[in-house]
């Protein structure tokens, strides 16, 4: 190999390798066979497995729309978008029978059992107006 440093040809003592690309053991124009090596089996069947909010409609007994936000029978994230929330919430507020009253307790055991976070969640069901919170007592209208 020559190298030019400073006007002078210098050779250095390397010789050159040939490059040799993983496509060039198949001629142009056929393809190179497909295989996933030892992991192949669990590529394939992790390509094959349905996606995971289509098992969470399949399994979830409200809305279909509502599927992507519980799991297993639990809220698992509030949405932030005001229509959606609000379509949660109304989910979540038929657990609660109409004109029934309620103590606080009782409420925040209902809503427990949906999500980690009842006070944000009834919070919410009250200021959607699904709940009605009067001396401590709360009510479905």
């Amino acid at each position: 190999m020559k190298l030019r440093f400073c006007g002078e040809d210098m050779v250095l003592g390397l010789q050159s390798v040939p490059r040799r690309d993983l496509d060039d053991r198949y001629p142009r124009g056929k393809s190179r066979p497909q295989h996933f090596g030892r992991h192949g089996a669990r590529i394939v069947a992790r390509m094959q497995r349905p996606k995971g909010n289509d098992v969470r409609r399949a399994t979830f007994d409200g809305p279909p729309e509502l599927a992507p936000y519980f799991r297993g029978g639990r809220l698992e994230t509030i949405p932030s978008s005001r229509e959606r929330r609000y379509a949660v919430l109304a989910y979540v507020a038929e657990r609660f029978t109409r004109n029934q009253e309620y103590d606080e307790t009782e409420v925040n055991r209902l809503l427990q059992a949906l999500h980690s976070d009842h006070a944000t969640l009834r919070r919410y069901l009250v200021d959607a107006g699904l709940l009605r919170r009067a001396h401590n007592v709360y009510r479905r209208p």
